[in-house]
């Protein structure tokens, strides 16, 4: 797979209230529905990564079609450690 030109890669961090929002989007083509499924529940990487967010602060990755073009990736982390769950 060769380098993409031009492409774009957005990463926002915000702060609401008693969490932390991190959100990474891309230019790319996107993904469809089904493979959005498949993301999250087999591989390793962001697999991998939404069970432990789940599992540490109980909720995982969100994948969102960014507006003009490509993907979001969507995460949340409490900042209240006594409203992590275990």
């Amino acid at each position: 797979m060769g380098l993409i030109e031009g492409g774009e890669i957005k990463i926002q961090i915000t702060r609401q209230i008693n969490d932390l929002n991190i959100s990474i989007c891309d230019s790319g083509k996107g993904i469809d529905g089904k493979r959005k499924k498949e993301i999250l529940t087999k591989g390793v990487g962001l697999s991998n990564t939404n069970e432990r967010l789940i599992k540490m602060h109980g909720t995982g990755i969100k994948l969102i079609e960014n507006e003009l073009k490509g993907l979001c990736v969507h995460f949340s982390i409490p900042l209240d450690k006594t409203e992590i769950q275990k």
